[in-house]
């Protein structure tokens, strides 16, 4: 299909408009010169000889304000066309740097009418394409960077029992185990992945009463981690309009992240809530300041060496922030080094269905 000229229909309806105003205007001035020679001709009883050429006269002025209304509505048109496109062309030349040499490159935008206000719309797009190209091309890299270790180890240990350690009773158990152990690592990674491209479905009948879910929870970590205390606080009203496994979830999370990066002597994980705020305050190692900015984003971790031996993926923080956003609630977290960290989630007051 046979595109059509933006800058050849400006043209057009601009000269066009131009044109039918002032052939307007001339007819009417036209219409009232004759009307007025009609009346003069009368009063004083011009005869006929004398009104025809005044007649001649009016039909070629006509004939000539066409003339002119023509030339002039098209050079109005093309000096229009060509103040309105200028914007458009700088684009069209802008885009063509960004097709060629990459996203880094923007609309360069002058003015402040609706042509720059559709580029600043198409830059912050671009801005937002560009981000999520980097965390895309972030995501596989670190996915890709996780997957190779444990799956080297696998392979190494395969290796193994295929040349000498088949006979071993002693290098086959070690080996089986150890690849039992990678193999849960890529089992719990996979799963937290899918968790992340998975919908969260946010609807509930009814409030989930969180005294309920924290006993519930501590009981489990408990079994496990039996040298820590909890000391929990709550504000008599503790539903929450949330799904009760998403809020476990959270606090698995946020729990099992403050036993990760406790200090040894210092196992105490403390809950509070208020009605609103729920914080979860742990004595640990803490955050330094120039890294919380970071902790929500996917597979990054504060402590590489203590993450790798504690089987952290760093993804832990990052499924808690998608939940919350899923819910519109708001989590955030402060810290000191060697001293606290409390992460805070918000959950915003709904009255009940």
């Amino acid at each position: 299909m046979k595109l059509k000229s933006l800058r050849q229909q400006l043209i057009r309806s601009t000269s066009s408009i131009i044109m039918a105003v002032i052939i307007v205007f001339s007819l009417i001035i036209l219409l009232y010169m004759g009307y007025y020679m009609l009346i003069i001709g009368k009063i004083y009883a011009m005869d006929e000889n004398l009104i025809t050429p005044v007649a001649g006269i009016v039909i070629l002025l006509l004939g000539i304000l066409i003339v002119v209304a023509l030339f002039a509505s098209i050079i109005c048109s093309v000096m229009i066309s060509k103040r309105f496109l200028k914007t458009v062309d700088q684009f069209t030349k802008n885009i063509q740097e960004i097709k060629n040499k990459g996203l880094s490159r923007r609309l360069v935008i002058e003015g402040n009418d609706e042509l720059a206000l559709l580029g600043r719309e198409f830059n912050e797009t671009l801005d937002q394409v560009e981000r999520s190209m980097m965390q895309q091309n972030q995501f596989v890299s670190d996915a890709s960077h996780e997957l190779k270790t444990p799956l080297a180890i696998i392979k190494g240990n395969l290796d193994m029992l295929q040349r000498w350690g088949k006979d071993d009773l002693t290098i086959l158990n070690n080996s089986l185990e150890v690849t039992s152990k990678e193999v849960g690592r890529l089992a719990q990674l996979c799963n937290e992945l899918l968790h992340l491209t998975r919908d969260v479905d946010t609807s509930c009948e009814e409030p989930v009463d969180l005294s309920i879910v924290i006993k519930d929870t501590i009981s489990d970590f408990k079994e496990v981690h039996p040298e820590f205390d909890f000391d929990i606080y709550l504000n008599s009203a503790t539903k929450i309009w949330i799904r009760f496994e998403h809020l476990k979830q959270l606090l698995i999370i946020l729990i099992d992240n403050a036993i990760k990066y406790a200090k040894e002597d210092k196992g105490r994980i403390e809950i509070y809530y208020d009605g609103i705020e729920l914080k979860i305050k742990d004595y640990g190692i803490g955050i330094a300041e120039e890294k919380i900015p970071y902790i929500f984003d996917r597979f990054y971790r504060v402590d590489e060496a203590r993450s790798q031996s504690n089987n952290n993926f760093g993804l832990g923080l990052a499924i808690a922030k998608r939940i919350c956003s899923y819910y519109g609630y708001e989590i955030s977290v402060e810290s000191i080094i060697n001293e606290y960290t409390i992460f805070t989630i918000i959950f915003e007051k709904r009255t009940e269905k």
